[in-house]
């Protein structure tokens, strides 16, 4: 793992157990931001 994500699986928020299921995904940073704007996308007038 890099430095950037270290840093980024420390801000992660998920429930007890998500931080380590995570590091064994791959590109789960880039995969995780595809999916947020994938939900804000599918706000009303893209709020």
């Amino acid at each position: 793992m890099t430095a950037t994500s270290n840093n980024s699986m420390n801000r992660f928020k998920g429930r007890w157990g998500h931080k380590d299921k995570l590091k064994a995904v791959l590109n789960w940073q880039e995969r995780l931001r595809e999916f947020v704007v994938k939900l804000i996308l599918e706000l009303p007038n893209h709020e």
